[in-house]
């Protein structure tokens, strides 16, 4: 598994900075003519680092339809909760180097949130998500499994087209998405119980 991630972290990472821009655009534009976060106060989202899909136009996009955007939040337990984001919110990095609210911002269950958008190293065409391998998300949203579907949030993987392979070889702690964004459109898959 660790070889197959690093490949694709290095075709993620290939991606050019005028191809990132691009789909970043057109990503938001799908986003936006979906119904995915139609009637979502609460999104949840993140901060994209480390060659990750762009964030920036998605999160720009859900500040300007006045919805509440959480960002993670790491736990000493290596899990995850989600504080709210403002524009002019102060931010600090994480032991991982990765921007974080700070604590002045309210903290918001993961059960609440509406759709919470996921980065991706790897995707299947049956939602199967392979991550950075620290299981952050994994054990962060495995409370979700005992809700009723209507009442869970919607699980977006955000990805790039090259990050698509024939199989994950899911592990049963593994969380599959609901959907996954690229820069050619929005991909659904039936993950509900």
């Amino acid at each position: 598994m660790e070889n197959l991630r690093k490949s694709l972290i290095k075709k993620r990472n290939s991606v050019s900075l005028h191809q990132r821009r691009s789909a970043a655009e057109r990503s938001a534009h799908y986003l936006i003519a979906s119904t995915l976060v139609e009637g979502h106060k609460h999104i949840g989202s993140y901060f994209s680092v480390k060659g990750e899909f762009p964030t920036d136009s998605l999160n720009l996009f859900l500040l300007e339809q006045k919805t509440d955007i959480y960002m993670p939040i790491l736990g000493d337990d290596s899990t995850l909760n989600f504080r709210r984001y403002r524009e002019e919110s102060e931010l600090c990095l994480n032991r991982l180097r990765i921007p974080e609210p700070s604590d002045s911002e309210p903290l918001i269950e993961v059960a609440h949130l509406g759709t919470i958008l996921i980065p991706v190293v790897g995707f299947d065409n049956k939602g199967n998500r392979i991550g950075m391998g620290g299981g952050y998300y994994d054990r962060s949203l495995a409370s979700l499994k005992d809700l009723k579907a209507d009442s869970k949030p919607l699980l977006l993987g955000v990805a790039f087209d090259c990050q698509e392979i024939e199989t994950t070889d899911p592990q049963p702690w593994d969380i599959p998405m609901d959907a996954i964004l690229t820069e050619s459109g929005i991909r659904y898959f039936n993950n509900t119980d």
